[in-house]
């Protein structure tokens, strides 16, 4: 399998590698780690997010390899690339953050550098709620308000009022008055800003730091206001059997009756459907992998689907007058890549003096399919 690593096509190296990181022991991570930053910048943003996805794995599972992991995620995060590439490395340090305790100051600092330069607005806002929740908390929290600081004066309005509200859980959270009082200088001047959600938010979160009840009820963090949460498993399985049930519809659903457990249930639980739902690799071999033809998929043949264009056409009223369909093409033209959002296939229709070209667009679902 490592031989195939410096294979010369780079889709099959990023599978092999992938694969020795999914199946790899602790010896030979570092190993592993050297040969994927040589080609990184060699692929695409697909097989870029394959191997994030398996590296990320991979910091859960080897917590005592978390500064290479780091170094790793850090440099990839500064390359360049697309939002579903960079959210892939964001959310790895997301997950670096949340479940290995020694790894959480550094993977914060590397999410700082990177809202300094992030074009993607989504992620700047979920890196600055990150902040407004876990800087507080750490041992030197005031290195963390010059970045969040810095999104007020040179980001969008978003983002800008992303960054407000991450101040102001400084400001509440402080226990040293003098920060406290820094965190109201920065929120008044935010006062004057030209967004109304930014100025109202400043207004907002400057009356809540002067009053303690309002700052509990309001900007605390939620371990402290909320300690026990509905479980997602079982809160999934009661709304499934509520849409199942259609006597049970005649009333609202009750989300009353839905255990509640404690947060670190739910990060358990949380961490538990990470480590068993299918990684990027996986889903993206299960695309790929040939389907086995059964009865009810086959395709209708030549005859049925000649049949079932002429029914269309003849639905229009606008092609009345150009007379019977004399023939349709046997299979569509795809006019987009299937890999794009949406995929757009154009039929055409011969008539005796006509042509006609029927444009198909087919959007995806969000399950999936089209």
């Amino acid at each position: 399998m490592e031989n195939l690593i410096t294979d010369s096509n780079r889709s099959v190296a990023t599978y092999a590698i992938t694969t020795l990181l999914k199946t790899g022991n602790e010896a030979s991570v570092d190993r592993l780690m050297k040969q994927i930053t040589g080609f990184m910048a060699e692929i695409s943003d697909e097989f870029k997010v394959i191997v994030v996805s398996a590296v990320r794995a991979l910091c859960l599972k080897f917590p005592s390899k978390q500064a290479l992991m780091l170094s790793f995620l850090a440099g990839v995060l500064r390359d360049e690339g697309g939002y579903e590439f960079k959210r892939a490395v964001v959310e790895a340090l997301f997950d670096m953050v949340a479940r290995v305790a020694e790894a959480r100051d550094a993977a914060l600092a590397h999410l700082c550098e990177f809202i300094e330069d992030c074009e993607f607005t989504k992620l700047s806002v979920r890196i600055l709620y990150l902040l407004g929740v876990e800087g507080p908390k750490s041992p030197q929290p005031t290195k963390y308000i010059r970045y969040i600081y810095n999104r007020v004066v040179l980001e969008n309005a978003i983002v800008r009022a992303a960054a407000v509200s991450s101040l102001a859980k400084f400001g509440v959270n402080a226990i040293d008055v003098a920060m406290r009082r820094s965190v109201g200088v920065l929120l008044s001047r935010c006062l004057d800003d030209v967004d109304d959600e930014v100025r109202d938010r400043a207004a907002m979160y400057l009356k809540v730091i002067e009053e303690e009840e309002l700052a509990q009820t309001y900007v605390k963090d939620g371990e402290m206001r909320f300690p026990m949460v509905n479980s997602c498993e079982q809160r999934l399985t009661g709304l499934v059997a509520y849409v199942n049930d259609t006597d049970a519809q005649t009333e609202s659903f009750d989300a009353s009756e839905i255990p509640r457990i404690s947060k670190d249930q739910a990060k358990a639980e949380s961490a538990r459907a990470f480590s068993t739902r299918p990684s990027a690799l996986d889903a993206t071999l299960a695309i790929n992998a040939p389907k086995a033809a059964t009865p009810a998929a086959a395709a209708p043949s030549a005859a049925e689907t000649q049949s079932n264009y002429a029914e269309q056409l003849a639905a229009v009223p606008e092609l009345a007058s150009y007379g019977p369909v004399l023939g349709s093409s046997v299979k569509p033209v795809q006019l987009t890549e299937s890999e794009t959002e949406y995929v757009v296939a154009c039929v055409k229709h011969l008539f005796k003096e006509h042509v006609v070209f029927q444009v198909c667009p087919i959007f995806p679902r969000k399950d999936g399919g089209r």
